[in-house]
């Protein structure tokens, strides 16, 4: 394997190791916010569209009344993670 392979695998594996790191983080805040939300799925939605982590932003796709096992009810989040277009590093606000 010639050395401009190598480099390129290697620079692409980190590459892989940091776009999903970005995911985790995204997710991570997307339920962070929903802990936290109130009732209201507009104020929800305005939070979410507020941040962005390296372009990855949590789209809330509202939520879901479930009974667990001992008849109480639980909400459960959903959301999926999209790639914002226009984003413009990982630490900063994108509105």
């Amino acid at each position: 394997m010639s050395n401009k392979k190598r480099i390129s695998n290697k620079r692409k594996r980190i590459d892989e190791k940091a776009y999903s790191k970005r995911l985790k983080l995204a997710c991570q805040l997307m339920i962070e916010i929903q802990r936290n939300a109130t009732n209201s799925l507009r104020g929800l939605a305005l939070l979410v569209s507020s941040y962005s982590i390296g372009g990855l932003i949590p789209n809330s796709l509202g939520r879901e009344k479930m009974a667990d096992s001992h008849g109480d009810e639980i909400i459960i989040p959903k959301f999926e993670v999209r790639r914002h277009p226009y984003h413009l590093d990982s630490h900063k606000l994108i509105q």
